[in-house]
Order: structure tokens, then sequence, then C-alpha cells
């Protein structure tokens, strides 16, 4: 009913008006409301790994970034590193909880046992991420002994892998620099042993020289396992990044002090 046909009703009755004055009271009480969902803040997350080339095997990686809105640095703002480990077929899940610092910055620090995705969200927004980044990991040689004599030379090796890749059988590359040489010859390829507990290699290899020599420079290479998810391409890494190919081959020499042809 408009407010003119009221008015009219109303002038040729008292009752009318006050019932139609009580009517254009109550519709002018009547609030006219329209509920506007919050808008969240817009964040950028960024992410890098401070090891960018392979994690050996039990090391540790830091993960840090900056949370920015609008450009402008934000703190106090609650970030989760969320992570999928190889074969990737499992979802995300989150690994860690931080909160930014004053300067808008996070740290994470992880130590994969296999190669590992991760990002960083937002914790109240996880659509706002980082982009993503892989953390390759590679087996471990530690504990190396040396053991000079003057027709040969015994290397031995500590090999430490996850207790679930399959390292026995594999070749292991061997290579010699002697009296100080600039180049360390390729100079023998062997088979790595069985473990001797899961995870653990003991590796020995036995060079012979001729006598005189007075110092050597040794290196022991094997290749990554990316189907088994450890390393990069095994075609690509270590020997095929450095000839500048993806040839499988070792290469002939490399040098003695870095390890690189």
């Amino acid at each position: 009913m408009s407010g003119k046909r009221q008015y009219r009703r109303a002038s040729r009755s008292p009752i009318v008006i006050g019932v139609a004055l009580v009517l254009l009271v109550g519709l002018a009480l009547i609030p006219v409301t329209s509920t506007l969902a919050a808008v969240p803040a817009r964040h950028t997350v960024s992410i890098s790994a401070s090891h960018r080339g392979e994690l050996r095997f039990g090391d540790d990686v830091r993960l840090r970034g900056l949370v920015t809105s609008n450009g402008t640095a934000t703190p106090h703002v609650s970030v989760s590193l969320q992570a999928k480990k190889f074969p990737y077929k499992k979802p995300f899940h989150t690994v860690g909880s931080a909160t930014t610092k004053a300067n808008g910055h996070y740290v994470f620090h992880q130590s994969p046992s296999h190669n590992t995705q991760y990002h960083v969200v937002v914790t109240a927004h996880p659509r706002q991420r980082s982009s993503r980044v892989t953390v390759h990991v590679e087996v471990r040689f530690s504990t190396c002994s040396f053991k000079g004599h003057p027709t040969r030379i015994r290397v031995s090796c500590l090999m430490r892998y996850p207790s679930n890749v399959r390292e026995q059988g594999r070749n292991a590359y061997w290579y010699l620099g002697l009296n100080h040489a600039r180049r360390a010859r390729h100079v023998d390829t062997t088979r790595i042993p069985a473990p001797s507990k899961p995870g653990l290699i003991h590796l020995v290899h036995v060079y012979h020289v001729q006598p005189g020599w007075t110092f050597a420079n040794f290196w022991v290479f094997v290749r990554d396992l990316p189907d088994q998810g450890l390393g990069f391409h095994t075609c690509l890494d270590p020997f095929g990044t450095w000839t500048g190919g993806n040839s499988c081959a070792p290469p002939a020499s490399m040098n003695s002090k870095t390890g690189k042809p």
C-alpha cells in the first residue's frame, strides 16, 4: 500500500488515521541493513632454500622468506610450512609453524630424508601461499680414512643414506691426483658393496701407485637416484652438468681441489 493512499483513507476516519500513523511509524523504524563480508588482507609470500645444490643426507636446510601486503613487510603474521616428500603422491601437509618478525621475515629449519617440496602458507588464509621449492638430498660420505704405502693407498669411507634406498651393486667412480697435480684422473670403477646395516655402507678402495709419491688427493662419486628420491636426474648430475651435456659417462679427469672438471 502506498503512502498516498493511506493519507486519503485517513482523512475520512480518525480510527484509520491512528492505524495509518502506526503503520507509517512502524515502516519508518524498519532498519535497512547490508551485511558485508570482511575482506582479508592480501599477502604475498616468498620462499628460498639456503642450500641450492644438493643437501647431504642428515644435514639441515634453512627455508626463509618474507610476507608483504601491498609491497609492505607484514609483521606478526602466522605462517605454516607445508611439505610433500618424494614420490609426491600425497598432498602437502604442515610440518612447522612460525610468526613473522617485525621486518616480515620468517625462518624454518628442516632435515629431509628424501627429495622434498616445500611451500609456506598464511595460516589463516591457506590460499595465500609462496611458490614451491624442491630440496634435493644426496648420499652422505663421512668418516673417510686414508692410509698410504709406497705402492698403494687405502681409502675407507662410510656412506649414509635413507634405509629404504638401494645402493648396493651400483658404480662408484674413483679419482686420484698425486704430488699436487692439478688434475685427478679417473683410475677405477667399482661396485658398491652390501650395507653393514640399513642405511650404512662401508666403502673401501685401494689405489695402486708408483713408488715415490708424497701427496695425494682422492675423490669418489656415486650417481644420484632420483627414481628413489635422492638427487637430480641420473645423467645430469654430477657428471652431466659439469661436462655441459647429458652424457652418463664420467669425465676422464677433474680438478684435484674442487672435484669439478
